[in-house]
């Protein structure tokens, strides 16, 4: 990933032309060799007369015309362009504190957190057993009636098909009866 200077410099940059910011091509090796193969590149391909020309004719292309300018310079009070500068830098944000960095710091504030969590509710331990005995009580009369009533149920619901293949097999039975001395 690159940095906020490096992304500068390459957005920056024109092959060719002398930039305020040579010295962080200077600094950096890789922006020397980014802007290296750009000029490089830059002399391999030339370009058409036509779009040549053209170029020379947007303001701030010209050779000594000073950096690009992505919207032209329209005069404004010398404060608010320094204002407006002010608010177009990005600031650098100051580093994290050693305390947020390290991992000591980061394990001494959760056991910090726990011991504050233990003194304030007490024993985690007890309150889950705690919390166990009263769900025992709330939930399990609800339970054993439900599984009461599906045993009910159940039951009849068995005795309903036990009865209603005696039907049938007392039925078919019976015909097999009246085939077999039919057929005598």
């Amino acid at each position: 990933m690159l940095k906020p200077g490096c992304r500068r410099f390459r957005m920056d940059f024109t092959p060719g032309a002398e930039s305020p910011q040579d010295a962080h091509r200077q600094s950096c090796p890789a922006c020397a060799a980014y802007a290296a193969a750009m000029e490089r590149a830059a002399k391999k391909i030339p370009l058409p007369a036509g779009l040549r020309s053209k170029l020379r004719a947007v303001p701030g292309a010209a050779a000594g015309g000073g950096p690009r300018m992505l919207m032209p310079q329209a005069p404004m009070p010398e404060a608010l362009r320094d204002r407006l500068r002010q608010m177009s830098r990005r600031p650098e944000l100051p580093p994290l504190p050693a305390w947020a960095r390290s991992s000591r710091y980061a394990l001494a504030a959760s056991y910090l957190l726990a011991v504050l969590l233990g003194a304030t509710f007490g024993n985690p331990v007890e309150a889950a057993g705690a919390l166990t005995r009263s769900m025992d009580r709330a939930v399990r009369p609800r339970v054993e009636h439900a599984i009461e009533s599906v045993e009910g149920r159940s039951v009849r619901r068995l005795d309903d098909l036990k009865s209603a293949v005696r039907e049938r097999y007392g039925a078919t039975r019976g015909s097999l009866n009246t085939l077999e001395q039919a057929l005598d």
